[in-house]
């Protein structure tokens, strides 16, 4: 935007919405609603490190028709799925999967808003002893089969804008995380080198090494006792690239513990890494 427009926003105080304001108004997800600013479809502006977007530039979007408010579903999807994973029901865990597209979820949605919040449910349940181990097992190799599923859908034609690694660190076995998170940069536009789970050092740093034009890494941590494994994927990775390294997951405590892990920036979830990445390119 130009000095003019800040000029506005700052005179227009009142009639400024957050992204997830208006995000919430047009009844999507904040990362649909990301993308729309991406694409040029919803002018934005980001200070101190918050999307800003105005009244009127949110009503233009909507009277445009180029995206018109949703109905805002009272369905829990994501209880949905959790009640069906906790069953064991792979077919019913799709029909609640191809409802909510039919409702206007987009994949990335299902990602956020279904999938991970209730296998972070099923881990929380597990780590109770509420459930079993084997319950945990099954609904995650459900999950894994449903991204498999919808993974094809954020493939994208045309030249990459750029590459990314992404992978989780040796002794870290959680590579359903890193799936979605690789299917959603595929998804923005980009290459994704997808290492899954539990990477061995050497093998991160080749494969760093031997890719041409990287963006970035990306690692996922959901072990709170893999600091050692965690620091040295990181290492071995900045010894190959000076690309940025991101690092994220439940088991780091903030941005101060990422980057006293050796990343260049922390992100909390798999939105907010989506963003993050996707931001090197603004």
């Amino acid at each position: 935007m130009s000095n003019e427009r800040g000029v506005i926003l700052t005179d227009m105080k009142a009639e400024i919405l957050s992204l997830q304001d208006a995000a919430d108004e047009l009844g999507v997800h904040y990362m649909t609603a990301y993308r729309y600013v991406r694409l040029g479809k919803l002018v934005a502006e980001k200070s101190g490190g918050v999307w800003k977007v105005l009244r009127s530039d949110l009503d233009d979007l909507i009277q445009s028709g180029k995206q018109q408010p949703a109905a805002k579903s009272t369905k829990k999807w994501d209880q949905q799925l959790l009640a069906v994973l906790l069953a064991g029901d792979e077919g019913a865990a799709w029909q609640v999967v191809e409802s909510a597209l039919a409702s206007g979820h987009e994949p990335s949605a299902i990602y956020s808003e279904m999938i991970s919040p209730a296998l972070r449910e099923i881990g929380e349940l597990w780590e109770r002893s509420e459930i079993d181990v084997a319950d945990e097992h099954r609904a995650s190799l459900i999950a894994t089969r449903l991204v498999g599923r919808l993974s094809p859908r954020f493939h994208r034609r045309g030249r990459p804008k750029g590459t990314l690694i992404v992978a989780a660190a040796p002794g870290d076995f959680h590579s359903l995380a890193v799936m979605m998170l690789s299917d959603q940069i595929r998804g923005a536009g980009y290459h994704t080198v997808d290492l899954g789970g539990a990477v061995p050092v050497d093998s991160l740093r080749r494969t760093v090494a031997e890719t041409d034009s990287l963006t970035a890494v990306a690692i996922t941590a959901f072990r709170p006792d893999n600091e050692a494994s965690i620091r040295a994927a990181i290492a071995a990775a900045r010894s190959a690239t000076d690309a940025p390294i991101f690092l994220g997951g439940p088991a780091i405590d903030g941005p101060n513990h990422a980057k006293g892990l050796g990343a260049t920036a922390y992100a909390a979830n798999l939105d907010d890494a989506l963003e993050a990445l996707l931001g090197l390119g603004s």
